[in-house]
């Protein structure tokens, strides 16, 4: 039997809250929705967002949600690498649709291509949060 992704995210947001983690991230956070639940749900825990679509990134990182609720947001593709790749960066206004954009090629969407850092999970956690 599959769960519908609501009662999915619900088990998941219940099992954060009885484990207390130290830190959650939200990889692929699109408009930090989830994030901010999670900051929420898990105040002394340390919640990190990634965002690659710089345009998704921009406009969350102007808000106060960010310092309300004392979350990091980085602009980053988590992936097996660490190093600049290629994004295409497609406009989420026009298709009306937030996570359009990708890292692989998408030929029915019209994008510019604009570089982006990517990285391995373990890397960043080693580099930006040895001292938790």
């Amino acid at each position: 039997m599959i769960l519908p992704e609501l009662e999915t995210k619900i088990l998941f947001r219940k099992l954060l809250k009885s484990i207390k983690p130290d830190m959650v991230f939200d990889i692929g956070s699109c408009d930090c929705s989830e994030a901010i639940k999670l900051a929420l749900i898990l105040p002394d825990s340390r919640v990190v967002a990634f965002e690659l679509d710089s345009n998704n990134f921009k406009k969350f990182i102007r808000g106060p949600c960010v310092f309300k609720h004392n979350m990091r947001v980085h602009n980053r593709a988590i992936t097996n690498k660490d190093e600049e790749v290629s994004l295409n960066n497609i406009d989420s206004e026009a298709v009306r649709n937030k996570s359009r954009s990708s890292l692989l090629d998408k030929p029915n969407f019209t994008s510019c291509k604009v570089m982006v850092r990517e990285c391995r999970l373990d890397s960043f956690v080693n580099t930006n949060y040895q001292k938790i």
